[in-house]
Formats: structure tokens, C-alpha cells, sequence
């Protein structure tokens, strides 16, 4: 799953439109992402929204 979604945003970052579009939002895009990187940063973020979701009290559906 992670090579999948690693090629998507391999190929999306390639286009010219979405980079100029975040740059102009303040984004800082990574142009060379490994599926390690990617792999760390969903690991991280579902770490994240889990003390979020369990602090709010949301229980899974």
C-alpha cells in the first residue's frame, strides 16, 4: 500500500500546477519522497489522531 500511494505522490508532485498551488499556499513539498519517508509520516499521523481521537473520546466505528 505504501509503494502505491508513494507512486501517487511521486507522479503528483511532478506537476508543475500542484507544486506552484502549494508553494503559494506555504507549503514546503518534498520533491523526492522514499516510501520509507512516506511510511514514517502515515505511521506518524495515525499515531497523532489516535491521542486525538482517544482524548476527545471517539470511539471507533
Amino acid at each position: 500500500m505504501i509503494a502505491t500511494l508513494n507512486g501517487a505522490l511521486r507522479r503528483a508532485l511532478a506537476d508543475p500546477g500542484l507544486k506552484k498551488r502549494a508553494f503559494e499556499m506555504g507549503l514546503v513539498l518534498e520533491s523526492e519522497p522514499t516510501p520509507q519517508a512516506l511510511a514514517a509520516h502515515v505511521n506518524s499521523e495515525i499515531a497523532k489522531w489516535r491521542t486525538v481521537a482517544q482524548a476527545a473520546d471517539i470511539k471507533e466505528q
